[in-house]
């Protein structure tokens, strides 16, 4: 769903409040615990460690950004917790106000794609996004139908689909559904399917007793990316299949074991007794891997960390990132071929800094080849 920036666009007035209220949503439904994995090769094993962490004071990294202010206009306000999506010379974004919007790199407003609503051509919600580039389409996720539209707001076809996802994607020549710990469903979480949405793989086998986790778990960057919160491994989606990239360790911040084996209710006072770590995104180009961990600390407020690893030179750099709200370094969206980091949100590194929240978010992209 959209909600995948779960400490985003909090107001000063009430912030401490909202963050324990959505703390316990994030665990309610995303947590997971199988370990297992169908075809997925083996991948690296990376090391979390915090002490290696640098504040965003003592680099230099952010200040070379780069900031896209996008338009502001009745038409084209954006919601809070937005997502971005990059094809060419074209911004898509998508919030919890229901709407996709289309803007071009210079931050000008173009179109709105679709409306929210029951009539031909409309949907319900957003549940996900995808820009198709080979097929100039938006394809939007909503109550198993997915919604295709033009890049210019144009209407082409409605296709129904049986699985009851929360996040989808495509490769080459197939499908990628998510439906997450959906027992009544399957027992797998991960699905791919043909053009006709026939199921042609299953992946991911899970023992968990915990609720469906509905959040985004795609990246659409150099690499077609899925991972999932509150497990350990990330994967590239290669040549039509799913393959392990990293399994990742966190020495000292694991789940508590015993917490998977808990029903849902249980498990949220449980685990505020626990200090542990999870990956909230994952994105990879051939020279580099970013991940964004958040530190959750029971009822304080948790700490975000921004992990780049040189796979080359095997250099890493962890960068610890205060939680501000409507800050776009809680938001990153994508990692192109070229290094380009792209994050959507305002503008704000550090407590104290001032800036119109009346605005539209802007699109922020970093150069990590400059670390």
């Amino acid at each position: 769903m959209i909600e995948n920036n779960f400490i985003l666009f909090l107001s000063e007035k009430d912030k401490s409040t909202r963050i324990r209220m959505i703390l316990c949503l994030f665990i309610l439904l995303c947590f997971g615990c199988s370990s297992q994995r169908e075809s997925a090769g083996q991948g690296t094993e990376l090391t979390f460690r915090k002490e290696k962490a640098i504040r965003v004071s003592e680099t230099g990294l952010f200040q070379r950004k780069t900031v896209i202010p996008l338009e502001t206009a009745d038409s084209s306000l954006i919601g809070a917790n937005p997502s971005l999506q990059k094809e060419g010379e074209h911004f898509f974004v998508y919030s919890n106000n229901g709407h996709v919007l289309h803007f071009n790199t210079k931050g000008d407003f173009l179109n709105k794609i679709g409306n929210i609503g029951i009539g031909p051509g409309e949907y319900p919600s957003i549940t996900d996004v995808f820009v198709c580039a080979a097929n100039k389409s938006v394809e939007i996720l909503s109550n198993r139908m997915i919604q295709c539209y033009s890049y210019d707001g144009r209407f082409k076809e409605s296709l129904k689909i049986d699985i009851p996802a929360f996040s989808f994607a495509r490769s080459e020549n197939r499908y990628w559904f998510y439906t997450g710990n959906n027992k009544a469903y399957s027992p797998y979480r991960l699905f791919q399917t043909d053009d006709k949405f026939s199921v042609v793989r299953e992946y991911l086998n899970n023992d968990s007793r915990m609720l469906p986790m509905m959040e985004p778990v795609f990246r659409n960057g150099a690499y077609l990316t899925f991972w999932e919160s509150l497990y350990s491994d990330v994967y590239r989606i290669t040549n039509d299949d799913l393959e392990l990239s990293c399994s990742i360790q966190f020495p000292g911040l694991e789940i508590p074991p015993d917490a998977h084996k808990m029903q849902p209710m249980e498990v949220i006072d449980y685990l505020k007794r626990f200090h542990f770590a999870t990956i909230r995104c994952y994105m990879e180009n051939q020279k580099y891997v970013y991940l964004m961990i958040v530190e959750n600390r029971g009822e304080n407020i948790p700490v975000i960390y921004q992990w780049i690893i040189n796979k080359q030179g095997g250099h890493e750099t962890i960068i610890q990132t205060d939680l501000l709200p409507g800050s776009y370094l809680l938001c990153p969206q994508l990692l192109t071929e070229d290094n380009i980091l792209y994050y959507i949100g305002h503008p704000i590194e550090n407590e104290g800094e001032n800036v119109n929240l009346e605005l539209n978010p802007s699109v922020v992209m970093i150069d990590i080849s400059d670390m």
